[in-house]
């Protein structure tokens, strides 16, 4: 997902094209930050409702604390009312995540290179907790 630095350098036309693609009505009369407020919200509806839907056994990559810790795993439960996924990760690991952590869910066949570079640079963690 884009940050708000990343949409502050984009020029006005690349916003509007993006908040239609998005389906932000009004957007040709906005400004430059109300698109850019525009296109977050849009962008944050549209994550939460790819993980809301998400399915059982769905590989997902979240981050695992603030410390840069990032993890894959697939969906064992989906919990719609709180918003939180119970995931396994492939060492059997059972985490309880906010969807505001999720960081990808598996819509396609591959891996985007910048979550794969996420994951790869990331350190791995033991299951007591401490980092290796």
């Amino acid at each position: 997902m884009q940050t708000i630095d990343d949409l502050k350098k984009e020029t006005v036309k690349n916003l509007v094209r993006r908040a239609k693609e998005l389906g932000i009505r009004g957007r040709h009369k906005m400004i430059k930050q109300s698109l850019i407020a525009a296109v977050l919200s849009a962008m944050r509806v549209a994550k939460n409702r790819i993980i809301a839907n998400a399915v059982a056994g769905t590989p997902i990559a979240f981050q695992l604390n603030k410390r840069n810790v990032f993890l894959s795993a697939r969906i064992i439960d989906n919990n719609f009312d709180i918003q939180s996924l119970q995931v396994e990760t492939k060492s059997g690991k059972m985490y309880t995540i906010k969807y505001c952590k999720v960081i990808w869910v598996k819509t396609g066949k591959r891996w985007p290179s910048g979550v794969y570079q996420l994951l790869i640079r990331s350190k791995p963690v033991v299951d007591d907790g401490t980092k290796t």
